[in-house]
This record gives structure tokens, sequence and C-alpha cells, in this order.
């Protein structure tokens, strides 16, 4: 199970009753999936907690339930990779959401906003795993193509967008295009795309800005010329050398 924590400013609403308090440890590790530290709780008899992606408290984190740890782990004396420890109050109606105070000893005081999230359905994790093995595709070019696919579909709309205004004027509803568009895969984005640039290009089409002129080759006549003029002088030169 995975978790979204955001740091809350405020009272914690009325509505959330309170759930439990105690002392919590932060452990930081790395393994196969990274560096990353686990934040840990105290409750009756065990320790619940979670696996942060990440190096240190920030204003969000996200991570993963771990399975309940022994109380030993408080032992900050006797464990190196402690690196922060203090007291929790923590607010839930124990379905794992809720808000958690962690205060430091420094002392120092932080309120997370704890959203418990299930993950994607199976269906969508088989059919992405599926296209990263067909694409050869690591997670970060998933990242990326996402991104790359989100900025060229803003950008066909936006093109569509600019050539209906320029081609019908006030008749053109950009606002209900980008409606429309926004549920449109990406080829049928770009089919329409095609076809308001064929008829803007039937309305205003190119020109050609510059015509080429003629060469003035006139030159190249007196200077052949002069050349046959250069080679007889040379010749002739050379036969009244031979005659003397």
């Amino acid at each position: 199970m995975y978790c979204r924590m955001t740091e809350y400013q405020g009272e914690i609403p009325p509505e959330i009753p309170f759930h439990s308090e105690g002392r919590f440890v932060i452990h930081t590790h790395k393994d196969k999936q990274g560096s990353h530290f686990d934040l840990r709780i105290e409750q009756n008899g065990y320790l619940l907690g979670w696996r942060i992606d990440d190096t240190e408290l920030r204003n969000e984190l996200w991570g993963t339930e771990k399975l309940p740890h022994d109380l030993s782990w408080l032992d900050t004396e006797n464990t190196s990779s402690a690196t922060e420890t203090g007291d929790y109050r923590w607010f839930s109606h124990g379905d794992g959401n809720g808000y958690l105070i962690l205060r430091m000893k420094d002392p120092h005081q932080i309120t997370y906003r704890v959203e418990r999230w299930g993950g994607f359905p199976i269906r969508f994790q088989r059919a992405l795993w599926q296209n990263m093995r067909k694409w050869q595709l690591t997670p970060s070019q998933v990242l990326s193509l996402i991104e790359d696919g989100i900025t060229a579909r803003n950008y066909a709309i936006q093109r569509i967008c600019g050539l209906g205004t320029y081609l019908e004027g006030d008749n053109f509803d950009a606002s209900q295009w980008e409606k429309v568009m926004s549920r449109c895969s990406f080829n049928e984005i770009y089919a329409n795309l095609k076809k308001w640039e064929a008829r803007f290009e039937a309305q205003s089409p190119p020109t050609t800005r510059s015509r080429p002129e003629k060469v003035d080759e006139s030159w190249t006549e007196t200077t052949n010329s002069q050349k046959h003029k250069n080679l007889i002088s040379l010749v002739l030169g050379h036969e009244r050398q031979q005659q003397q």
C-alpha cells in the first residue's frame, strides 16, 4: 500500500479523532531501489512504519507501508542508521489516512497529512509492463515519454485553435475545441490538425518571395576571344623563332 505525506499547516480538523501517540525513529538505508529512510512510530507492542523514497523530511513525501517491526528498533544506541528521534501524535479514523505530528528533539515540529493509496489497478500495471517490455523502455524513459506526449498533444491542440481562429474568426469556439480534443487520441488530434493545415494552405498558398535574375554571361565571349588571340600570338611567335 502506498501513501503520500504532505506538510500541513493549521489545526487538525475536529472530525479526525486522536488515535495514538508515542515515540518515533527515522532510519536511513540503501538497497537495490536506492537510498531511502524508514519512518517508524510506536504502537501497542510494535512499530508501524513507512519506507519513504527520500533521504530527508521534505514538504512532500511518498512511501510504502512496511510490515510491523520490533520495538527494539527504537533503541538508537545500538542502531547506527537512526538519524532522527522524537515523539509523535497520530490522528486517524484507523483507515491509514490521517494527520501525523512529529516532534523532534531539536526542538522542531512538523505535521503531515497522510493519504493512503492502493496503487494502479492490476490491468493497468500489466498493460504498462507489457508495453515497457515490447518497446524495451526503462521507468525513466516512460516518464519522459509521458511528458513528451503531453507536450505534443498540447502543441497540436493549440495549433488547431490558432488555425481555426485565423480561418473562421469569431465563429470558431476555441474553448469548445480544446475540450473536445482533450478527449481524443493523439492520432485523432493529428488527423484534425492536418485538415486545418490543408484549409490554411488552400486559402493562403505559399508565394515565391524572390525570383532568380538572368546572369550576364557576355563577358565569357570577350574572355574566350582574348584567349584565342593570345594563343595565336603565342603560336606565331614560336614559329618566327624557329625560322630565325
